[in-house]
């Protein structure tokens, strides 16, 4: 086995992000497909102390989601509702214990929101067609599931 990789013979891309809008992740779902990607997990991370002046008094998140993304077929994706990955997330995070502000489960399930819509579009993903019309696609997936899971 090569540096870097998994048992299953390649090697994930992975990533952090967070927002709380979900309309913000539609770049970067764009740009996993267009890389030929899935995104096989989304992971709550911390990514900010609550007393950074970033985050401090305001409804922002310290939690980043963390994007696991593979070559399709590599591993099983990640198959249960938003909703359910949001509950194992907090489920979690309590074990720790933290429980996440109103900000966190917004930047939370939007990263799964993201991680859903790039599973839901793979299938027919065409990098070549115009830009404004793939940041539309998945800008519509994203509101789809969104709705979906409310």
């Amino acid at each position: 086995m090569r540096h870097g990789e998994s048992a299953q013979g390649e090697c994930p891309f992975v990533f952090t992000y967070h927002h709380n809008d979900p309309l913000a992740y539609a770049p970067l779902v764009v740009a996993v497909l267009d890389t030929g990607l899935t995104c096989t997990a989304t992971l709550p991370v911390p990514g900010e102390m609550s007393a950074s002046l970033h985050v401090a008094g305001t409804k922002s998140s310290i939690l980043d989601s963390v994007f696991v993304c593979r070559t399709p077929g590599a591993v099983d994706q990640d198959q249960t509702t938003v909703g359910a990955r949001l509950e194992r997330d907090v489920t979690e995070l309590a074990r720790v214990p933290y429980k996440p502000t109103p900000g966190d489960i917004a930047c939370l399930t939007a990263g799964h929101v993201a991680g859903a819509a790039i599973q839901q579009l793979r299938a027919t993903w065409n990098p070549s067609i115009d830009l404004a019309e793939r940041i539309d696609l998945a800008t519509a997936e994203i509101l789809r599931i969104q709705e979906a899971s409310s």
